[in-house]
């Protein structure tokens, strides 16, 4: 069977829907892409990322409305098409239909209004990227977006000299202060080797006092490239107060940097060490009521100590975050992309 005509839905800017679209463009090169343009000018938008195929722009309306005749336009001659977290304007569901398009949404669970309300329009088949809450939400298929490491490390090398270089990507806080920057400071205090870190924060200040002598901490805002934030790091931490997929995982492993991350799930599916967590309160979002974790800020610290000390553990866990991109990199599941499209037909 030949391949099927294949459209993306798309962002152009920044945030991570516009990262995972545009990779999603990048590697599997639909014929059309539909560009969803928001305005917002706190996120400029990159439209000249798009290049393969025929692209397509709509301005999303303040009501998440897009124009049915430039959707229909983009919609023709394709036999599936692909959006990743939400299809915006829900119409287009049935305006695929009525035109012979299969609909696929790479859902996001805690974002995923139809797990509570079943009665809303669903696409023909929901893919979901981790484990986490599958028995919450609409039946569909387990697809993990695959890592975009083209080899080479960014990451530092595990046996260089000088203090322990710890980097924590908080970028804009989440609901629930979701990344557990919180946590990351208060473990901070709790270290005892020689330590850098570096916090990345879009809408907070950062303050310093109380750590230890030993413990050098700076903050930075917004970077050109993600990329920057893992350059010359020896170790990530992320203690994230509930599941779900993380691009911000992605990016480090990809970059040679080991991720400290609670042990709960999906966390399991990704290498580097694993501390505990207590139960947290609940909070509302989208998909109905969800119990955070509080990750324990002294067992955060003595990982970063034990790796401190012993940089050849450090490089054996370095060594498992170049695998692990390896293993589920574009080229290595793109495979598994086109035969789940062809499915569909």
């Amino acid at each position: 069977m030949s391949d099927p005509r294949i459209g993306l839905i798309a962002r152009a800017d920044d945030r991570g829907l516009g990262t995972l679209t545009t990779e999603f463009h990048r590697h599997v090169r639909p014929d059309k892409t539909l560009i969803v343009l928001t305005g917002n000018p706190d996120f400029p938008e990159h439209p000249d990322r798009f290049r393969h195929g025929t692209i397509y722009s709509a301005k999303l309306g303040h009501d998440l409305s897009l124009d049915e005749h430039r959707v229909r336009e983009f919609l023709a001659d394709l036999d599936v098409v692909y959006t990743a977290e939400t299809f915006y304007d829900w119409r287009i569901l049935d305006w695929a239909r009525e035109m012979g398009v299969v609909t696929v949404c790479h859902g996001m669970p805690e974002l995923t209004v139809q797990a509570r309300k079943r009665s809303m329009a669903h696409p023909d088949q929901w893919w979901w990227p981790t484990e986490w809450m599958l028995d919450r939400m609409p039946l569909g298929r387990l697809m993990p977006i695959p890592s975009t490491y083209k080899g080479g490390l960014r990451g530092a090398l595990p046996h260089d000299t000088g203090p322990l270089r710890v980097v924590h990507p908080g970028g804009k806080e989440a609901l629930a202060d979701r990344d557990g920057t919180q946590t990351f400071l208060d473990a901070l205090s709790y270290v005892t080797e020689d330590v850098e870190a570096t916090v990345f924060v879009q809408d907070r200040h950062i303050e310093s006092w109380g750590l230890p002598d030993n413990v050098k901490l700076s903050a930075r805002g917004a970077v050109e490239s993600r990329w920057e934030m893992y350059q010359d790091q020896h170790l990530m931490v992320l203690p994230r107060r509930y599941g779900g997929l993380s691009l911000k995982v992605h990016e480090s492993l990809e970059s040679g940097v080991p991720v400290i991350l609670p042990d709960l799930e999906p966390n399991r599916r990704w290498p580097g060490p694993r501390t505990p967590s207590t139960r947290g309160k609940r909070i509302l979002v989208p998909c109905g009521p969800l119990r955070t974790f509080n990750a324990d800020p002294r067992a955060i610290a003595a990982e970063i100590d034990t790796l401190a000390r012993d940089r050849s553990l450090l490089e054996v866990e370095q060594r498992q975050a170049i695998a692990w991109a390896e293993q589920n990199s574009w080229s290595a599941l793109r495979p598994d992309y086109m035969r789940a499209f062809r499915d569909l037909l």
